[in-house]
């Protein structure tokens, strides 16, 4: 947990904002950070437009951003409560980033496990 911080996230879908518009609209509203999706060398326009940003923020914050956002007709996904995001992150090879995400999907299919947050880029 000491390489994570606490955080709201609004997500919003790539195919539904332009980039530079939401980064004006969520700055102006207080947000931190406009984080853009992970890109892959395989992917597909299709693939992209499934992809979502993260516009973080803080939790007195977060009530803000998102009338703002309102108020600009962005379209956001329901409140998923708070995520964790890493304080720095790790360069991994492709090789270890193939044995990351097999080991991710493997623990998100237990049970007991709500989610699995990563450091690494």
């Amino acid at each position: 947990m000491f390489k994570f911080r606490r955080v709201r996230v609004v997500n919003i879908k790539v195919a539904d904002a332009d980039k530079d518009q939401l980064l004006n609209i969520a700055l102006d509203a207080g947000a931190e950070d406009v984080i853009d999706p992970p890109t892959y060398e395989d992917d597909t326009d299709e693939d992209m437009a499934e992809r979502y940003y993260k516009v973080v923020t803080s939790s007195e914050n977060y009530s803000t951003v998102l009338s703002k956002l309102r108020d600009q007709g962005v379209n956001f996904e329901p409140d998923n409560g708070s995520e964790l995001l890493p304080l720095s992150t790790v360069e991994v090879d492709d090789e270890a980033m193939e044995l990351n995400k097999e080991l991710m999907q493997k623990l998100l299919e237990l049970d007991d496990v709500d989610a699995v947050y990563i450091d690494q880029k």
